[in-house]
């Protein structure tokens, strides 16, 4: 293995730690947050934490009141107020909230089998360049039928089909079993969303986690996280070091009105800016050169101009009886009368000069040549 350093790690040290991580592995969801490596990068080379929401806290709030209920049969509501202590970003209105949703938990358990509550499974996924890359998971619930063992994960977001995830089968294979009902079970509405697991939907899985961890691996070697537009762009805490932020679609309201505020932000703060190069263009009589990206050629320039005042009408009838072509008549506009004023069109022209204007300009367009 090369010896590329990133964040002052080898490329070695980033693998013993965000890939065999002291034996313990990857999970689901640092296998998924892969598909943009600039994001697992910020989370678990550089150690960056996302920063902490009210929707991550209110779901772990849930899941503690809906384990805790279950393993003690008893009515959430009994413990919700010190359980919801820790979790400070949770506002008290949404306690009832969480309490409804973690007895719907309660009420689906069937009590004919065994239930185990926080299953807790780690295996080897595959061996690598001689690193042994282990897998981890902690099952909500698992419910021992013996002809249809239940994998059930809860879920305090909105529905999505269970088909599309590979989480359900590779806790199946965590857990050593082959097949059985996997249920993504959504609080909110109390929705229960199952999906058959076999062996074929476990060997995808795996492959998919394999591949997950390969790409990782490569990224370590040659020392290259790109960004990548994902279903974790909408809830990514790393939005302030990511290079495609910005350039693409939103893809909530919530999203959309941050952007919205970013550029009335924005459009106030390049007003104050233009007010002071306003002032130095002012006082100097100098455009001042862009330096930035792009920017070649081009100068922030205050200067005269002049406006036109004309009779449409006037000044077709004037294109037309001097010759000009018919594609200069039909596109008659200002940039077009100041170009013919020396062709005796200022007869029909009114010239008056205007504020100066400021903006961007080509550094050579007062003398002809931008």
């Amino acid at each position: 293995m090369s010896e590329t350093i990133s964040a002052g790690l080898s490329a070695r040290e980033i693998v013993e730690k965000v890939l065999e991580n002291e034996g313990k592995g990857v999970s689901f969801s640092r296998l998924t947050l892969a598909d943009c490596l600039h994001a697992f990068r910020e989370r678990y080379v550089l150690e960056r934490p996302e920063e902490e929401t009210e929707a991550a806290q209110f779901g772990g709030f849930v899941h503690e009141l809906a384990e805790r209920s279950i393993m003690e049969e008893i009515d959430p509501s009994r413990f919700a107020d010190a359980i919801a202590e820790k979790y400070p970003l949770v506002p008290g209105y949404r306690i009832g909230e969480a309490v409804y949703m973690a007895r719907n938990a309660l009420a689906r358990v069937e009590k004919r089998f065994e239930v185990e509550v926080e299953k807790t499974f780690v295996r080897e996924l595959l061996e690598i360049d001689g690193h042994v890359v282990r897998m981890n998971g902690r099952v909500d619930r698992l419910e021992m039928n013996p002809f249809d063992p239940k994998v059930v994960d809860l879920k305090t977001g909105v529905y999505f089909n269970p088909a599309r995830t590979h989480q359900l089968p590779l806790y199946f294979w965590g857990l050593g079993l082959d097949e059985g009902t996997g249920v993504l079970h959504f609080l909110r509405f109390d929705e229960w969303a199952e999906t058959p697991i076999d062996r074929g939907r476990i060997e995808a899985a795996l492959e998919w986690a394999r591949k997950q961890v390969k790409r990782i691996y490569d990224a370590a070697l040659k020392n290259e996280w790109p960004a990548a537009e994902c279903e974790h762009c909408k809830y990514c805490g790393f939005r302030d070091t990511c290079p495609i932020e910005g350039k693409r679609c939103p893809r909530s309201l919530k999203e959309a009105t941050r952007l919205a505020s970013e550029a009335f932000q924005m459009k106030e703060r390049v007003s104050e800016l233009e007010m002071l190069l306003r002032a130095y263009v002012e006082a100097t009589g100098a455009p001042v050169p862009i330096e930035a990206e792009g920017g070649e050629g081009k100068v922030y320039d205050f200067s005269p101009s002049n406006e036109y005042e004309f009779d449409v009408a006037r000044v077709l009838d004037f294109c037309i009886e001097n010759g000009l072509p018919l594609a200069e008549v039909l596109s008659i506009n200002y940039r077009g009368v100041k170009k013919h004023l020396s062709r005796g069109l200022d007869a029909v022209v009114k010239v008056k000069p205007s504020t100066p204007r400021f903006g961007v300009k080509s550094k050579f367009s007062r003398n002809g040549k931008g």
